[in-house]
């Protein structure tokens, strides 16, 4: 993506939309880039963000958020949530985190950010089989 920086530039979008950021260092990338030829990014994040999320695997003895959820419900406490887990296996398992990609991007100085935080699909159509 640096590489392609001054295309960026000579474009110049109104808006970027992240559809893969998983880790810290994809985001500072994405803000150094676009930074200088945009005002807006839209990312991509992810339900896994919230402190459910660490009940669902099991690292956590605190009681279920009410759910729905809402959007300033608390986060995970821990990081690098598929870090240790058996069976799951993707190219960014040991960088990502959506919490730290959330936080690289709100805070760029230059970069109004819009974060979407979509759910991921449990039970019969999920093809990680996350619950068995």
């Amino acid at each position: 993506m640096p590489n392609f920086k001054a295309e960026f530039e000579r474009f110049a979008p109104d808006v970027i939309l992240d559809l893969i950021p998983y880790t810290e260092t994809q985001a500072q990338a994405v803000v150094q880039v676009f930074s200088d030829c945009t005002q807006h990014i839209v990312a991509i994040s992810s339900g896994d963000v919230y402190r459910n999320y660490e009940g669902l695997q099991g690292r956590s003895n605190h009681p279920p958020d009410p759910v729905p959820l809402k959007e300033n419900a608390p986060l995970r406490e821990t990081r690098y949530p598929y870090r240790d887990l058996e069976g799951l296996d993707f190219e960014f398992k040991q960088d990502y985190d959506k919490i730290l990609v959330e936080q690289v991007l709100i805070n760029a100085p230059t970069l109004s950010t819009t974060i979407l935080r979509l759910p991921a699909v449990y039970g019969e159509g999920d093809r990680l089989q996350r619950i068995v």
